[in-house]
């Protein structure tokens, strides 16, 4: 990362493995940033799980479904999987790196959400890695880890 700016804090992933994720199997993978406050902001990309086919009722037929269709995504505030990962810290997995202030910021503004909601949607969610027009989990939080802006510490005001 660039030294041109000064150090600021942490950006850091949560990985749940599929094996830890005792109520959908499927795991899941979060990011988030300090800032100096005692509840860093996280960030974490969902299904818009209004778009999943009322008939669907089961955990397995949802996992089925989200693998061989793609809906809506939405990026949401994940602080409740912060207190999760203290209680199941043996199961999780975490990676930390150093950011500088210019990174925190983009995080910032790329991961915003409006007061008052619960999330922002984006693009399309599918369990099909396969599928190059949408995200999971995963691959959503290494897009924003990789971008350049953070990959590089190149932020341009």
């Amino acid at each position: 990362m660039s030294s041109e700016n000064p150090i600021f804090e942490t950006l850091g992933t949560h990985l749940f493995p599929s094996a830890a994720d005792k109520q959908y199997h499927m795991g899941h993978m979060w990011i988030y940033w300090t800032d100096g406050d005692d509840d860093p902001p996280s960030r974490g990309y969902w299904p818009l799980f209004t778009a999943i086919p009322k008939e669907l009722r089961d955990a397995e037929a949802i996992r089925n479904f989200l693998i061989t269709d793609k809906i809506p995504g939405r990026f949401v505030d994940e602080s409740v999987n912060l207190d999760l990962t203290e209680d199941m810290r043996n199961q999780s997995r975490e990676r930390k790196w150093t950011i500088n202030i210019g990174q925190k910021m983009w995080l910032e503004r790329r991961c915003h959400i409006e007061s008052g909601h619960d999330g922002e949607n984006e693009g399309f969610y599918s369990c099909d890695e396969k599928r190059e027009d949408c995200e999971n989990c995963c691959s959503w939080a290494v897009k924003i880890i990789w971008c350049d802006p953070v990959r590089t510490g190149q932020v341009f005001m």
